[in-house]
């Protein structure tokens, strides 16, 4: 008799069809005369990894929880594969989720945990066995299924809750800052955890956070927010390169801005620093640290500004330097560590200089125009 295939197997086979296509249509959500959602709408591809982006009270949890239906908007549609689930309750949405604080069963062993949704269903036994075996094994938790949580580490707790959204085989998995109460190390190792089981599954992924670097890491797309509105969407590489607002520069890396104009074949600072003209368009001249190099000559750089040196912090792979110039306008540049290469201290006069080609004109404005 040829074996059944597991409920991994059996994912893994449909590759990008297992997830669901979303449509976010004009939502909105107010609390009294607060504004929290302002006519959102957002298209999410089927299988597609996609990050709300935001700081607090920018809107990206309270869009998530509309979309588990936890919350109801008070306008708009959605829908999952061209099918109105606006007025359905969050049983009947078919949506996975994976809470910031993981809601697990103290009393209750990892595999009964992951069970219980199963079991509440009426699921088969052989079925839950089946199902809840393969979850563990594909998260690398199989040989801790009799564990209590309280027994767990907190990656291992995080693994546990996200086990538990997907064992319902739900075309689209929904997380709400899942991350946040992890440390540095363990963040980073879920981060590409969850990376490679979204590949590995190839349903819809929709994940909350306010941290730029697990959106950058995680991401397909990143819907960055503002005060309930969408202020850019588009690739990690997009956000990153080519922001559409000053907002957006600051918000997503490091960014040294200078305000000026474009006039006579160059872009002028307020200084009255002379620069060559990049890509984009607006009113602001954006190089990120990495592309800025300090030399202790201006001569025959293409883009140099003196500076006085206030602060240099080693990092162990990189040396970031701070330079402020006559104007007053602060540098950062951040340069691997060369062996031998002289590091500028605190004090020390030097020039900043980049490549025309690794800065970009930017808009100056705190908000990008509604699309």
């Amino acid at each position: 008799m040829t074996a059944q295939p597991t409920y991994t197997q059996q994912l893994s086979t449909i590759g990008e069809q297992a997830g669901a296509a979303i449509r976010v249509s004009d939502v909105v959500k107010t609390y009294g005369d607060v504004t929290v959602l302002d006519r959102v709408s957002l298209d999410i591809n089927a299988g597609e990894f996609i990050t709300l982006l935001g700081a607090s009270g920018s809107g990206k949890s309270t869009l998530l929880n509309i979309l588990s239906g936890f919350t109801k908007a008070d306008g708009g549609r959605l829908e999952v594969d061209g099918e109105d689930i606006t007025r359905r309750p969050p049983h009947k949405r078919g949506l996975g989720m994976v809470f910031q604080h993981y809601a697990l069963f103290p009393h209750m062993n990892i595999f009964d945990n992951v069970a219980f949704g199963l079991r509440r269903q009426k699921r088969p036994k052989g079925e839950v066995q089946q199902r809840v075996t393969d979850v563990l094994r594909m998260i690398q938790m199989e040989h801790l299924a009799d564990r209590k949580p309280d027994q767990l580490s907190g990656g291992q707790q995080q693994r546990v809750a996200l086990a538990r959204g997907i064992v319902f085989e739900p075309r689209v998995l929904l997380m709400d800052e899942p991350l946040g109460a992890l440390d540095k190390l363990l963040r980073e190792e879920m981060q590409l955890e969850i990376r490679r089981i979204h590949q590995e599954l190839g349903i819809t992924f929709i994940f909350v956070t306010h941290d730029q670097h697990e959106a950058l890491t995680m991401s397909d797309r990143i819907a960055l927010l503002k005060h309930g509105r969408i202020e850019q969407l588009g690739t990690p590489k997009e956000l990153y390169d080519a922001p559409n607002s000053r907002y957006v520069a600051e918000f997503i890396g490091e960014s040294n801005l200078f305000e000026g104009r474009v006039a006579d074949g160059a872009f002028i600072d307020a200084g009255g620093n002379r620069f060559g003209i990049p890509a984009g368009q607006g009113e602001l001249l954006m190089v990120r640290p990495e592309h800025v190099r300090v030399a202790a000559s201006p001569d025959g750089l293409q883009n140099a500004v003196p500076v006085r040196v206030f602060n240099t912090v080693y990092l162990g792979s990189d040396v970031v330097v701070y330079g402020r110039a006559e104007s007053g306008q602060a540098i950062v540049a951040r340069t691997p560590v060369s062996h031998g290469a002289a590091v500028p201290l605190e004090g020390d006069r030097a020039v900043m200089t980049w490549t025309t080609e690794d800065s970009r004109l930017v808009p100056d404005s705190e908000s990008a125009p509604r699309a």
